[in-house]
């Protein structure tokens, strides 16, 4: 088992679900890549600081949520730059010519962050995937990250506007990128355990998840 999946308790309400963060590593690791850092929403990573607590169920609690997380931002930068750096301890994961970039995986509130790390650790980061996640208003113009965004239909914690602008500003700074919105679906479709999971949309973005890791890390 990878160093750190005893801690891989990841994104908003997936208290014990180790499903996505145990794939991906697997994944990765058979293929030779570097291992995707999976973000949860207040900052957990699958490298393993600490795990996930907190959840929002609104979207005035996930507005204080982030409102308080804005206020101490070096912490959970520092927490993910941590996580890279025990990532960087493994010999597949070391930069060497270009390879061995990570990929980052969020969900909601932590795909906010990975959007965000990928600008900060711009020379680390080679891919992103976030799922109902934006985060408009970055300076995108430094990232080297290509990015795959999966949004729900309906969805009142990511507005519509958001989106477009977080959009038009990565085809601004030249950066691929792909979004899908999944007919039908609300905030947290992919979460098994929830009452919004959307089992036909969950299978078809991990589907295209995995083939943009495949074509971004290999």
């Amino acid at each position: 088992m990878f160093e750190g999946e005893q801690n891989e308790r990841i994104s908003s309400g997936w208290q014990n679900d180790q499903r996505l963060s145990g794939r991906a590593f697997a994944w990765q690791r058979t293929r030779g890549a570097g291992p995707a850092c999976v973000v949860g929403t207040d900052g957990a990573v699958s490298a393993g600081l600490r795990p996930a607590r907190k959840t929002a169920a609104t979207v005035e609690e996930a507005q204080a949520l982030g409102a308080a997380l804005d206020r101490d931002v070096e912490r959970w930068r520092g927490d993910i730059a941590g996580a890279v750096q025990v990532l960087r301890q493994h010999e597949p994961t070391k930069l060497v010519d270009g390879r061995g970039k990570l990929a980052l995986v969020g969900f909601s509130l932590g795909g906010a962050y990975a959007l965000d790390l990928s600008v900060t650790l711009a020379e680390e980061i080679a891919a992103v995937v976030t799922f109902y996640a934006s985060y408009p208003g970055l300076d995108y113009s430094g990232a080297q990250a290509a990015y795959l965004c999966h949004f729900a239909e309906e969805d009142s914690f990511e507005p519509a506007e958001s989106v477009a602008q977080m959009e038009q500003e990565l085809q601004a700074a030249g950066r691929p990128a792909t979004f899908y919105t999944y007919p039908g679906t609300t905030h947290w479709f992919f979460e098994e355990n929830r009452p919004e999971y959307d089992a036909q949309a969950a299978r078809l973005a991990w589907e295209r998840t995995i083939q943009f890791l495949h074509e971004r890390l290999e």
